[in-house]
């Protein structure tokens, strides 16, 4: 049996070393740069993905929320 990479510490980015290695967050965060942890891999559900561009980059060797993610106004609202 392989062995398992250990745990991450939470509010840790995930590590990666291309953007292909970063997941698409299913349900926000919509702030560019904000760190892609496992926690945010695996809650909350959402009915709809709050972001538009939802994506994450490979940034500093660590996952992060791509520069054009932005929140979707069809789901916030008007920016104000």
């Amino acid at each position: 049996m392989p062995a398992r990479a250990p745990a991450l510490p939470a509010g840790e980015g995930l590590p990666c070393t291309a953007d292909a290695d970063c997941p698409v967050l299913p349900c926000g965060p919509c702030e560019p740069g904000t760190p892609v942890t496992p926690e945010r891999l695996s809650g909350p559900s959402c009915a709809r993905n709050p972001c538009k561009n939802a994506a994450s980059v490979c940034k500093e060797r660590v996952c992060v929320v791509h520069p054009d993610t932005t929140k979707d106004p069809a789901v916030w609202g008007p920016a104000k």
